[in-house]
């Protein structure tokens, strides 16, 4: 495999971009190495079709993260196509309302019977912040418990993570007053989570968690866990 193109646009996407990547969970594939072995990862992709994606040099690849996550019908999927093309036909972005609105969220509605209403935003943080602030409205309680490993934003109580001693950390720039209000604990893991919710759920106001952990990887949750937690949040009025 080569990479000769990949690495001049690293070289020069370093000299605009900091740490050369809009993103940081990408920046750790970008840098080219992990405990001082390379990585032979695409650094820049080309185009994408169906399950495979092509980089810059001319390397194929099977695209398992799926983009982490979203791309479920895979890369260049037709009808995605068609619909896109369409509506660019149109204009998209307006301001105002747009009749494909209420149709997405019928259909959203239709599809999760637990979903009474849906609200769309323009990103994953805006709806976990929403989330979070509505949960702690109808609870009346405080804290949040999240899970280490896992993405939830890049709202200040989101950047919490365990350290291999077990200790809670906070990223640079997070104000430690919020230690109290966030709970950190290892996924997959219920007997845990029953714990602290027996210790102190009476605080608590949401666990937010991804249903397969893909921050770190395509890790399923094991064979009851998801439906545990949500026993364990009606239980407590979580």
């Amino acid at each position: 495999m080569k990479f000769e193109k990949s690495q001049e646009l690293w070289r020069r996407a370093k000299k605009v971009m900091p740490n050369g990547t809009n993103s940081t969970a990408r920046f750790c594939t970008s840098y080219g190495e992990y405990k001082t072995l390379p990585i032979p990862y695409p650094k820049y992709i080309r185009n994408g079709l169906g399950s495979h994606i092509f980089d810059v040099d001319g390397n194929e690849y099977i695209d398992y993260s799926c983009a982490y996550g979203p791309v479920i019908l895979g890369h260049a999927h037709p009808k995605v196509n068609q619909a896109v093309e369409k509506q660019l036909g149109e204009g998209y972005i307006f301001g105002v309302n747009h009749e494909t609105e209420v149709s997405l969220c019928e259909k959203i509605s239709h599809h999760i019977p637990c979903a009474d209403k849906v609200q769309i935003t323009n990103s994953g943080s805006d709806v976990i912040s929403a989330a979070v602030r509505i949960a702690r409205i109808h609870t009346g309680k405080q804290k949040i418990i999240k899970f280490s490993g896992q993405y939830n934003g890049w709202h200040d109580w989101a950047s919490f993570e365990i350290t291999p001693e077990g200790e809670k950390e906070v990223y640079p720039g997070v104000p430690k007053s919020l230690l109290n209000d966030v709970i950190v604990l290892p996924w997959n893991n219920l007997e845990i989570v029953c714990e602290v919710l027996d210790r102190e759920g009476k605080d608590i106001a949401a666990i937010v968690t991804e249903p397969y952990q893909f921050n770190g990887g395509a890790i399923p949750p094991e064979k009851g866990y998801l439906e545990g937690l949500r026993k364990y949040s009606e239980e407590y009025n979580v």
